[in-house]
């Protein structure tokens, strides 16, 4: 499986389409949607993508309108015939799950290049890889921490991670989680 955790803030910039704009990358790797990975984030949606031409998804939805900070969590659990699955959360709260088949992320699975190329491109914090969108499909907001896991965290320590964040950054965490 695989990991990725941001502490970020999206900002109003008073354009309401950037508020829900599905290509705020936070991170990109690869090209998007065949063949890489990533998580966007603005204040009121939260996508995600996996390999689609390796039976990942691209997929997100709306979240509470917030320009506050948060920690924000994507978990892929690598299956096959949908035993997988792609899950997002804000805060601790599930924004959003779906069912993948990606059983790996390997070089057959990234395409990814070590220069900018025009439809994909190295890893990318910020922004999408490829250079010819990155002019618009950029997180609009600040990035505290970024971490990526090669692996899944067990509970526990997901939990404590989550604390952890939540407790360095002042971020209240609703007593649900």
């Amino acid at each position: 499986g695989l990991e990725a955790w941001a502490v970020l803030r999206a900002n109003d910039t008073g354009t309401a389409s950037h508020d829900t704009q599905s290509n705020a990358f936070v991170f990109d790797f690869g090209r998007e949607p065949y063949d890489g990975y990533g998580m966007s984030y603005a204040a009121e949606y939260m996508h995600g993508y996996t390999p689609t031409h390796h039976g990942g998804k691209s997929q997100g939805a709306s979240t509470t309108k917030s320009y506050d900070l948060a920690v924000v969590r994507m978990r892929v659990t690598f299956g096959s015939s949908d035993t997988g699955e792609m899950r997002l959360e804000r805060n601790g709260q599930v924004v959003m799950t779906t069912t993948i088949s990606t059983t790996a992320l390997t070089a057959t699975q990234i395409y990814e290049s070590t220069t900018d190329q025009s439809s994909y491109g190295p890893f990318m914090i910020g922004a999408q890889s490829k250079s010819s969108s990155r002019s618009s499909r950029f997180f609009r907001g600040e990035i505290a921490e970024l971490t990526l896991y090669d692996g899944l965290l067990s509970g526990n320590a997901a939990a404590q991670r989550l604390a952890q964040l939540a407790a360095e950054y002042g971020i209240t965490i609703p007593d649900s989680v």
